[in-house]
């Protein structure tokens, strides 16, 4: 009875979003962090948004309308600082949403595509189909299948040239965590202009390229049903009636079942029943692990939190072999995204940087796939927004990814090609 009641608690928070808040709470000492700590363990059906890392000493949660009052009081009668960021979830996300905005009406050519929208899996799936008939060297294929059956598409951006070498390739995938639209959004307005921008056009002379816009293709569709169902992050799997899913980036076959994740199948950290029970991530695996001669580097791309982490996550003080190439990469990745608009993006191991989890895909491509290259691409922002970042930041946040995906391939090329 009592793992059904926090079920419950759970689902209502994910399912009915009206009027609730996202706080941030700060931490300032050792005992703010333990009284914070009680708190997120208590059964009063708070969702963690972003944890505190390093960097940012900031737990985001959203709070219940039911329980907004509840929670403030425990904060100031325990003097921990704390701010509300979104005063009203549910209005946010359906102002957000605009649900019937998008016309059906198929561009013709990926320029006529508007990349200034979040667009529906339909719409990202014709936007491939776009990409393949408008270049030969374009091929949509498929990587795998969700568990409700729906094809995991992505395409390959493979040249022909004269020499018969196999060139080096970039993977690149997002949405495994599908509330984070602006992911998706980034992405493939990364790819545009890799296609169409002749500045751009050594990327896809020198190296080839994987892409896969949506990994979790049933949550994704799901976030996009009601806006009751927007913060949704797992993939839909298994489970009962209410507590469904598992976090996709949990679930790979590195060091699963550990800390950062959860047992409790309600929660959006639940690990799942083994590794690689979830059959997005058994396919992704399956697919990186065959093209592990050609790829050089993956790209796992997420939000929100501005930072650029390279494995190893598992474990404090465990890095992998070339750990200063990596870093010394993600800095000048960092750079160049910040001189774009001005926007900080921290790097670092993703134990160090952000916090310890296990069951990732960057540590497993890492040490059980054999890729040279991992990071983990946090976008923006840095909670003002959160899963909800407005329209009108998708391009400025896919020019920022841009800079950093340039200064990745050139690395690639200048070491493989």
């Amino acid at each position: 009875m009592l793992l059904w009641s926090v079920c419950l608690i759970i689902l209502q928070v994910i399912f009915t979003c009206s009027g609730d808040q996202v706080v941030r709470i700060t931490s300032k000492t050792k005992q703010d962090t333990k009284k914070i700590d009680t708190l997120l363990k208590s059964r009063l059906g708070l969702e963690v948004w972003k944890s505190a890392h390093p960097f940012d000493m900031y737990t985001d949660v959203e709070i219940p309308s039911d329980q907004i009052q509840v929670v403030k009081s425990y904060l100031e009668e325990n003097n921990i600082e704390h701010k509300t960021t979104i005063s009203d979830v549910k209005k946010l996300i359906q102002s957000q949403m605009n649900i019937g905005k998008h016309t059906k009406a198929l561009p013709n050519s990926l320029a006529d595509f508007n990349y200034s929208v979040y667009h529906p899996a339909d719409e990202i799936e014709n936007w491939m189909d776009l990409a393949a008939q408008q270049f030969d060297y374009v091929t949509k294929l498929q990587v795998g299948v969700s568990y409700q059956g729906r094809p995991i598409h992505g395409l390959k951006i493979s040249k022909q040239s004269n020499v018969t070498v196999v060139k080096p390739a970039v993977y690149i995938d997002s949405l495994i965590h599908c509330r984070e639209w602006v992911a998706g959004g980034a992405t493939v307005f990364t790819f545009k202009e890799i296609l169409l921008n002749p500045v751009y056009s050594w990327m896809v002379d020198d190296l080839d390229w994987y892409f896969v816009p949506i990994v979790n293709p049933d949550g994704y569709v799901f976030t996009w049903s009601d806006p009751d169902n927007r913060l949704w992050r797992k993939t839909l799997s298994g489970g009962n009636a209410r507590c469904v899913g598992a976090d996709g980036n949990r679930n790979y076959d590195d060091h699963w079942g550990g800390e950062g994740g959860s047992q409790e199948p309600c929660s959006s950290l639940f690990f799942g029943t083994h590794a690689e029970s979830e059959s997005e991530v058994r396919h992704l695996a399956r697919f990186i692990t065959a093209h592990n001669d050609s790829i050089k580097a993956v790209v796992n791309v997420h939000s929100y939190a501005q930072v650029i982490l390279f494995p190893y996550n598992y474990k404090l003080g465990e890095y992998p072999p070339n750990v200063e190439e990596q870093n010394q990469t993600a800095s000048a990745m960092s750079k160049a995204m910040y001189d774009v608009h001005g926007m900080k993006y921290d790097f670092g191991s993703g134990a160090e940087a952000m916090y310890v989890s296990t069951g990732i895909s960057t540590d497993w491509s890492q040490a059980a796939a054999g890729i040279d290259i991992n990071f983990t691409i946090e976008l923006r922002d840095t909670g003002e927004y959160g899963f909800l970042l407005p329209e009108n930041q998708i391009v400025p946040t896919g020019e920022e990814f841009l800079a950093g995906i340039e200064v990745l391939g050139r690395h690639v090329k200048d070491k493989w090609a």
